[in-house]
């Protein structure tokens, strides 16, 4: 799942633990190699920002994995491996789309959910 946001209300769970790991490109091609290997990967972003998806897609292209957009709001699922991307904070300027990106402008974070307190 991709995510520009992780909405705590999309977890469902009265207790939970939530681990957030910053990861670079390189990373997160290296879990997708490693996923593929292991599993039929079904790719799905709840991110509309076009240049955001224009760098994922072109960037997991590298390792055959497309995205799909899905419709709706997000809801966590256990077992869902969770990415959230964000513009990094210089590249934000209030009231204003941007629309030409590079990888070097987005930040990535791996999400891991438990249930209950850890």
């Amino acid at each position: 799942m991709f995510l520009n946001a992780l909405p705590l209300n999309a977890i469902l769970y009265d207790e939970y633990t939530v681990i957030v790991r910053k990861y670079t490109f390189d990373q997160l091609l290296n879990d997708f190699r490693i996923y593929s290997k292991h599993y039929s990967i079904t790719t799905k972003s709840y991110i509309r920002h076009p240049a955001t998806l224009n760098i994922l897609n072109d960037v997991l292209k590298e390792v055959g994995v497309g995205i799909t957009l899905s419709p709706g709001l997000y809801e966590y699922r256990e077992g869902d491996i969770v990415y959230v991307v964000t513009l990094k904070q210089q590249k934000v300027e209030r009231g204003k789309e941007v629309t030409e990106l590079t990888k070097e402008d987005l930040e990535i974070y791996s999400v891991i959910i438990y249930k209950g307190i850890i």
